[in-house]
């Protein structure tokens, strides 16, 4: 059988290589003399391999698809039917939750909230049927309007629903709507009693989705505390370590409510290494965060001068009397909690897609962090290391470049060891006359500088797309090599847009400046979103619409190279 590279011999015996049909590197079969078709010709056709004709590369349209197809079937691999399904178990009346089991009564009760949570609720609907006696969900705000829009009502509760579906948070920003479900979700678990299990369903967004500012502080005042850190670059991790301080049902506030409940949660996690106790500000999970941290990442960040006051006093008095307001004779014995879906899986998914495209797929992070921006430039320039390792058996300086390159990327942070590991990858995808696919996942920051609008992925792949201008600036290499970059979120929200992420290559920027736009302008502006939305009809955008999950971002770069020799199978 003919699997991803093959090898075919025509009616001289001489033998050709063949990709699959999807491959990057799509050569045809050159037709044997003879009257009729041999029969590897007819094998050739069989794989949808043409016979006759000269080498065609595929085009930067079909490249930018493959990109896209890899972030849609990562996404597709963490939508959260099927993961809560196989979290809960019911037989004889009796739920099993990995090694711990739960009688049934039609004792159970749901909280839900996050990005992906409405797909949970369906999904626990279907496993526990009757059992559930009411629920609660926080969604996020027209969720259900772009679901259906989508095509994708099977992740909408059924029409005899018992959970009661509230949305809020528009843009992924607190509001008043999210804040009142907020507290509906808090008095539901102090009505549960020791009897009852309260299945709680979080997913990354979820913060934003169960606001609880614990009195004095306002909703307001917490919208400005996580807006003046988000601005001067904080992490997800350090505004969750925050939120948790300044809550009611963060950092383990939802348990301690529902005591002496059984608290059952799944979890579907967008934090880099899957911490328990910072995804949605950790609701069940104790917390082991400090008032004094707190008042140490507003020095780090140097913005203790911005922060309200009454943040601050109400940390202080925290400090001062070296305690946590919330109570801590409650236990945590009660509780179950149960990590369902990460990116780890998603990713895990874009490399088998990547195979099935012909490409060497290499992971070259599970955690991207920092600054988004930076992050860009780095892609841009693994995308020239991979160039440079193709080309060096074809230009005698490319091997001293390639050593100045690689000494840069290991300045930017990749280990000399994951490099060395990229190079083998790139010299085995010469030999089997594949391309490199380099994905990486995880969620950067932007250091907001500007009034513009755009997200994290958006910039980043702008940030790609300027670094890619100035590596490839040599257009005659660009009919020899195909390059796409895509850096999406897997919830199809990037920031306050409509769009999920954005693509880069190396041409992006001059289609850009021919039409009026000055890139670096945009980019300094962090208005992303506009550049991408103008440029090229707004082509380039990534727009999934809301994707029912959320498991941070991906990152993906393809480099094709057209025409090196197809050399085997492994």
């Amino acid at each position: 059988a003919i699997y991803g590279m093959s090898y075919l011999s025509n009616s001289k015996g001489h033998k050709i290589w063949c990709p699959n049909k999807e491959s990057p590197h799509r050569r045809y079969l050159i037709r044997s003399s003879g009257k009729h078709e041999s029969p590897h010709e007819q094998q050739c056709r069989h794989y949808g391999i043409n016979v006759g004709g000269e080498y065609e590369p595929l085009s930067r349209e079909e490249i930018g698809q493959h990109a896209r197809g890899i972030f849609n079937t990562a996404i597709n691999a963490v939508l959260p039917s099927q993961m809560v399904h196989d979290a809960l178990q019911v037989k004889d009346g009796v739920l099993s939750v990995k090694e711990q089991t739960y009688e049934l009564k039609k004792n159970v009760h749901i909280s839900a909230f996050g990005k992906a949570v409405i797909g949970m609720v369906r999904s626990a609907e279907s496993v526990l049927g009757d059992e559930i006696v009411q629920g609660i969900a926080s969604v996020p705000f027209n969720i259900q309007n772009v679901l259906r829009e989508a095509g994708k009502s099977d992740l909408l509760p059924l029409d005899n629903s018992k959970v009661k579906i509230c949305e809020g948070a528009k843009n992924n920003i607190p509001d008043e709507a999210a804040q009142t479900t907020a507290m509906a979700i808090y008095h539901q678990a102090q009505q549960v009693t020791a009897d009852d299990i309260l299945l709680v369903l979080v997913s990354g967004g979820g913060s934003a989705l169960l606001p609880s500012p614990i009195p004095p502080i306002t909703l307001n005042e917490m919208a400005e505390t996580t807006r003046v850190m988000g601005k001067a670059g904080a992490t997800i991790q350090e505004l969750n370590t925050v939120r948790k301080q300044l809550e009611i049902l963060k950092g383990g506030g939802l348990a301690r409510a529902a005591f002496p409940a059984k608290v059952v949660t799944l979890i579907l996690s967008d934090v880099i290494g899957d911490p328990l106790d910072l995804i949605a500000s950790g609701p069940t999970v104790e917390d082991p965060s400090t008032a004094a941290q707190c008042l140490g990442l507003f020095q780090k960040l140097n913005v203790h001068e911005d922060i309200p006051n009454t943040v601050k006093n109400f940390l202080q008095e925290k400090l001062d009397k070296s305690q946590c307001d919330k109570d801590s004779d409650v236990g945590f014995d009660h509780v179950q909690n149960v990590l369902v879906g990460t990116n780890n899986i998603a990713i895990d998914a874009a490399s088998s897609r990547a195979i099935q495209l012909g490409y060497l797929p290499f992971v070259l992070s599970t955690s991207l962090a920092g600054d988004a921006s930076e992050a860009g430039v780095l892609y841009g320039k693994l995308a020239e290391f991979v160039y440079l390792s193709f080309a060096c058996g074809k230009k005698s300086d490319s091997n001293r470049v390639l050593c100045q390159l690689e000494m840069d990327i290991v300045q930017r942070g990749v280990e000399k060891a994951k490099l060395n590991q990229l190079l083998d990858t790139c010299h085995k995808a010469q030999a089997y006359g594949k391309g490199v696919c380099i994905i990486s996942g995880g969620e950067t920051t932007v250091d907001v500088k500007g009034s513009g609008k755009g997200g994290r992925n958006q910039e980043l792949a702008l940030s790609a797309a300027m670094q890619l201008r100035h590596s490839f600036q040599d257009l005659d290499i660009l009919k020899h090599y195909g390059i796409q970059f895509l850096s999406g979120g897997t919830d199809g929200q990037d920031g306050p847009t409509e769009a999920a992420g954005a693509t880069a290559d190396p041409e992006l920027i001059r289609e850009a400046e021919v039409q009026g736009f000055n890139p670096q302008k945009y980019l300094d502006q962090n208005d992303t979103f506009t550049f991408y939305s103008a440029v090229n009809g707004g082509a380039n955008l990534v727009t999934t619409g809301l994707t029912g999950t959320n498991v941070m971002d991906i990152q993906i770069l393809l480099v094709n190279c057209f025409d090196q020799m197809d050399k085997g199978s492994f």
